[in-house]
């Protein structure tokens, strides 16, 4: 009898162990996709630090677009920019330090879709600009995960 109570006490022990060990290997994977997906978006803002925009370019995929939203005048905006129009923003800075800082990003995948959303914040020499929320998403392509879509929020001033 008390074999069979000890067994019985075990098995819930047995049963996560086992359920633990199959889903293992697959968040372990989920987790190093996260982290190349967050890897793509840094180094496209290490890029615009830098100036770089041959860098930028090469995270994003040849479809990319980025589009801003916010509230201007108490209306709401929205700005969708083609790739090579972003970039040609960007390289008209010439000579003013762009950074961008992204905090606590959160990322989902399935398949080869990747969803990434992070707070922001933005500065031109310097000085905080604007902030508000990055929303990605990332395509997995044959060479790696690549920037499809950004749009963000745009606030000013920042709280």
């Amino acid at each position: 009898m008390l074999r069979a109570f000890a067994i019985r006490s075990l098995m819930p022990v047995a049963i996560a162990a086992t359920a633990s060990s199959l889903f293992a290997p697959r968040a372990t994977a989920q987790d190093g996709a996260k982290k190349a997906v967050v890897g793509v978006i840094e180094s496209m803002f290490a890029a615009l630090a830098r100036g770089d925009t041959a860098g930028m370019r090469a995270t994003f995929h040849p479809s990319g677009r980025v589009v801003q939203t916010g509230t201007r005048e108490g209306k709401p905006f929205n700005r969708v920019n083609a790739l090579d129009d972003f970039l040609r923003s960007i390289g008209s800075a010439a000579g003013r330090k762009l950074e961008e800082k992204i905090f606590d990003p959160t990322v989902q995948i399935e398949d080869n879709l990747a969803v990434a959303w992070s707070r922001y914040e933005f500065y031109v020499d310097g000085t905080m600009s604007h902030c508000g929320v990055d929303s990605y998403q990332l395509v997995n392509t044959g060479e790696g995960w690549k920037i499809l879509h950004i749009v963000d929020t745009q606030r000013r001033p920042c709280q």
